[in-house]
């Protein structure tokens, strides 16, 4: 054990656990001075003020004294930062025991500690007393103001825009975080409070927008800035992310429409920034790596799926939602930069939209005329053409980035999809065109698809080879004993009069085509693999 305590003492490990005591109980001893002796009555008012500005001044001064001596470095740093904080608790007890200084100007005086005691840090590059400047404020500025208000949010976000500085040729990740902290909390929980009912959207709502703006404005302006040159270009795209996190409360904070216009808003930044940075990031500079443009992509993708959320509601939602990630499938495509990210994000939100679709449109309501004719509408048509499409989309863009087996099963999983969009497509638009006769009509319609689909996997097999041609062989296969199943199981006791001859004659024609022309196939390419050819 000594010869560990020697170590340590060796590091400067002692010195500093011993400089961090003395920093607390000197703190305990300034708070006794100003509160205490105030409830004891000892000292004038006055004298316990001034006691403390000049205790304040003196441990700043002996703290400056000793930064020029050899060794001094650690108890510079803690000497500097007891003064801070004593310089803190002066203002804290001129504001809120004695009354003495209004709230704001009492802010302003904090403000004025915490800037010297940056410049201090700055000019000492020491991350560390910029942290012991820059915390103890956080805490203090919700005690000035008796709570969270518009006052404190005001001083949060300037205290962040005021401290940008102290990062210029700083890699500071810690005190970034810190300083970007300050207003995205207190943001944050007013946006919370809101959800948990315990406040409404109000007048505050262009001050609410406006700090979300601004602060997002400088995470982002400051992790662009420092990105050529930061080690932790993750973290900075990572915590200006997290500024954007009131923005995803805001409808509970603001009137809708507002709310919405500054989700999307700030969505349409963080693209319009990843796709200029992507574009510059050829150069040197690299202003926007892949992984951050991943992480901001990502962010601008939740924040519209929130935006959607709170403007649509019902089967209009699901379908711009449908919308939303066939979109964003498309573009990912083409985005190789952020193509997993974008696949994954859509992905999600296409699958709850889809089970949002199967919720309003499910197979049992297909079946049934009654529920179908009061359920049907235009938007469940447009979010099954939405969920085909997308489906299509998705798998094409895993399939570029999976392995093989993987590949199959996007393919097979698409083609359910597809099948059970054209479905709800077919029945729906009959019933909303043609009523019950549409209802009929529809279904017809259905095992058609059904069969066209069918043939289309055939025909796609016959361009392909190995496993991708016996996956579109065994899923036309299938398919084809689907609509044959439908047709006997369901069509021949469902429909009547005309819709079931055409159903069967239709069926039947397609059947003898798709016969007549896979023989052909056959034989015109006799070299066929057996397993195609048994089929």
């Amino acid at each position: 054990m000594s010869d560990r305590i020697g170590a340590a003492a060796e590091r400067g490990l002692i010195g500093k656990i011993l400089a961090t005591a003395g920093v607390g109980v000197t703190l305990i001893g300034v708070a006794l001075l100003l509160v205490l002796a105030a409830q004891a009555g000892i000292l004038r008012p006055e004298f316990r003020v001034a006691g403390g500005a000049v205790l304040a001044t003196a441990l700043v001064a002996g703290g400056m004294w000793l930064r020029g001596r050899t060794d001094g470095r650690i108890g510079a740093i803690a000497l500097t930062a007891t003064g801070i904080a004593t310089g803190y608790l002066d203002v804290l007890a001129a504001t809120k025991i004695y009354e003495w200084l209004p709230i704001v100007p009492g802010l302003g005086v904090a403000g004025l500690v915490a800037a010297g005691g940056l410049v201090l840090a700055h000019r000492w590059r020491s991350e560390h007393l910029g942290l012991l400047v820059v915390v103890p404020l956080i805490v203090l500025a919700p005690v000035l103001t008796g709570g969270l208000d518009t006052t404190l949010i005001a001083f949060m976000v300037v205290l962040c825009a005021a401290s940008a500085w102290v990062q210029l040729g700083r890699d500071w990740i810690w005190l970034h975080a810190v300083r970007l902290a300050a207003p995205t909390i207190p943001l944050t929980l007013v946006g919370l409070s809101g959800v948990v009912g315990w406040g409404a959207p109000g007048d505050s709502d262009p001050v609410f927008a406006t700090a979300v703006v601004v602060v997002v404005v400088l995470a982002v302006g400051g992790a662009l800035l420092a990105m050529p040159t930061t080690a932790f270009p993750e973290a900075m795209a990572g915590l200006a992310s997290a500024t954007t996190i009131p923005a995803l409360f805001a409808g509970s904070a603001m009137h809708l429409p507002g709310a919405v216009i500054l989700q999307a808003s700030i969505a349409l930044a963080l693209i319009g920034t990843v796709l200029i940075g992507s574009a510059l990031s050829g150069t040197r500079a690299r202003f926007v790596p892949d992984t951050v443009a991943q992480i901001w992509s990502a962010t601008a993708l939740l924040l519209l799926f929130v935006a959607v959320l709170e403007t649509f509601d019902g089967t209009v939602a699901v379908a711009v939602l449908l919308g939303l990630a066939t979109v964003t499938g498309l573009v990912a495509r083409t985005w190789s930069t952020t193509s997993r990210v974008l696949l994954a994000g859509s992905s999600v939100i296409w699958a709850i939209g889809f089970a949002a679709l199967l919720h309003a449109a499910p197979p049992y309501v297909l079946a049934d005329a009654d529920l179908i004719g009061r359920d049907a509408n235009l938007e469940i048509v447009v979010a099954s053409l939405f969920a085909a499409v997308g489906a299509l989309v998705l798998a094409a863009g895993w399939v570029r980035l999976t392995d093989e087996a993987l590949s199959r099963a996007a393919h097979i999983a698409a083609g359910m999809v597809v099948v059970y969009a054209l479905t709800v497509i077919s029945v729906t638009a009959g019933v909303l065109i043609g009523g019950p006769d549409g209802f009929l009509a529809g279904h017809v319609l259905a095992t058609t698809c059904w069969m066209v689909l069918a043939g289309a996997a055939l025909a796609y097999a016959r361009r392909r080879s190995g496993a991708a041609r016996t996956a579109a062989v065994t899923g036309g296969l299938v398919l084809v004993a689907a609509a044959i199943a439908k047709l006997f199981l369901f069509d021949l006791a469902t429909l009547d009069g005309i819709f079931r001859v055409i159903v069967f004659i239709v069926t039947g024609l397609i059947l003898l085509g798709l016969g007549a022309w896979y023989a052909r196939a056959l034989q015109e390419n006799p070299s066929e693999p057996d397993s195609v050819t048994a089929a």
